[in-house]
């Protein structure tokens, strides 16, 4: 799970910083995304309760992805971006 996360907000990170052309591709951008529902999905199993999956994100994410985080993990459980 901490492989999908960092990859997922590794390829967002590209996304808004592109260092070739891939990083501009939707491609990219959806399978960057499919990364980090893949991870709240598993944290979701973890930690079903809402407030432990905001401690999670808050102990574990950088707070400069926290918005990233908040739009790809919304509908997972009770969080809603």
């Amino acid at each position: 799970m901490e492989k999908l996360l960092q990859d997922g907000l590794e390829m967002m990170h590209n996304v808004d910083n592109p260092t070739c052309e891939q990083h501009r591709q939707l491609k990219y951008w959806e399978e960057g995304q499919e990364k980090l529902k893949k991870a709240g999905r598993i944290v979701h199993r973890m930690h079903p309760n809402l407030a432990d999956m905001i401690d999670f994100a808050q102990r574990n994410v950088p707070e400069e992805y926290h918005g990233i985080l908040n739009h790809a993990w919304s509908g997972i459980g009770d969080w809603q971006a």
